[in-house]
């Protein structure tokens, strides 16, 4: 039976009347569903255009900003395979992970630009690397040149059509953090977004499409995904993403500022928000928060629950 994730949870919302609702928040800047997409279309060109087909990976190494559902969204609507991956690691880290997932093209984002020389000396399957930012922070691979692109420079939008796919069709890969040893490549079905939305964010968080999520995780990390992207868009709600490094102060900020109902965060990063000593109202639109990725102490869930009075879920 035909099924695409991206047109579960981007197209499904045109077509039941939800094109103008917020589908992302960054910094301060409101993207509808209708406009998001719009991008996903603007990377199905790209592709199209760089003769990257069905089947084949590309990798990411992409801040948390418009640019990461964007390509994640438009791979997934092609029936290309996204590879998202760490923003902490570097150069030849990267690369061999990039080398092992055969990915043909790599999308980065201009922080990270840096590391692309090293990338692809290690990757031989790369023939392109698309860099949202200025191309001119790339150094270069001694011995090996590949096309480089602008993100900026790939315009197109016209509308193109959703992929073949059923819900067994290969979606995506997430590598593992490699604490056991050289990290893994996991390989997810199209179902199985759906699936985490179905299991948990619809019988345990009960979201709706007026829920605003914000996760410390970010993208790249299985729980960010679910938290900025798979939960959000599974109902038309809003993912307020944030695409630097997170700090306590920063994120105490963000709530304050975008006041999410959802709030994702690890244990020690909860601990860390506790030990500032924010004002209880800051958390005051916060229905829920919800921790993952280590053990939560008891007495963080209690004191984080007293000040945001609202339950922590682990």
């Amino acid at each position: 039976m035909a099924y695409n994730a991206a047109a579960w949870l981007l197209d499904r919302h045109l077509e039941q009347g939800r094109a103008d609702r917020v589908a992302v928040r960054c910094r301060g800047v409101s993207t509808t569903y209708d406009e998001l997409l719009s991008e996903v279309w603007r990377v199905q060109s790209a592709l199209a255009a760089l003769g990257v087909s069905a089947g084949h990976r590309v990798a990411m190494v992409v801040q948390d900003d418009l640019t990461f559902p964007s390509w994640f969204l438009g791979a997934l609507r092609s029936g290309v395979v996204p590879v998202p991956l760490s923003t902490m690691l570097r150069g030849p880290a990267l690369g061999e992970i990039i080398a092992d997932s055969g990915a043909v093209t790599l999308v980065v984002s201009e922080a990270f630009a840096g590391t692309i020389g090293d990338i692809v000396s290690a990757a031989p399957a790369l023939t392109n690397v698309v860099v949202d930012g200025d191309p001119a922070t790339v150094r270069p691979s001694p011995g090996r040149e590949v096309a480089l692109h602008t993100w900026a420079d790939l315009t197109e939008r016209s509308e193109h059509p959703v992929a073949d796919t059923t819900g067994d069709s290969p979606a995506f890969w997430l590598y593992s953090s490699g604490t056991t040893g050289t990290p893994k490549g996991v390989m997810h079905r199209h179902a199985n977004l759906q699936a985490t939305a179905d299991t948990y964010a619809s019988t345990i968080l009960e979201v709706g499409p007026d829920d605003r999520f914000l996760s410390v995780a970010k993208l790249f990390f299985a729980f960010g995904l679910g938290n900025s992207l798979t939960f959000p868009f599974s109902v038309g709600g809003t993912a307020v993403l944030h695409p630097d490094a997170p700090t306590p102060a920063g994120i105490i900020r963000l709530v304050a500022d975008e006041q999410p109902t959802l709030f994702f965060s690890s244990p020690g990063f909860t601990a860390a928000l506790l030990d500032t000593g924010p004002d209880p109202s800051t958390f005051a639109s916060v229905r829920a928060t919800i921790t993952a990725g280590e053990s939560l102490p008891a007495t963080v869930q209690t004191r984080f629950a007293e000040l945001s009075g609202a339950p922590v879920l682990d």
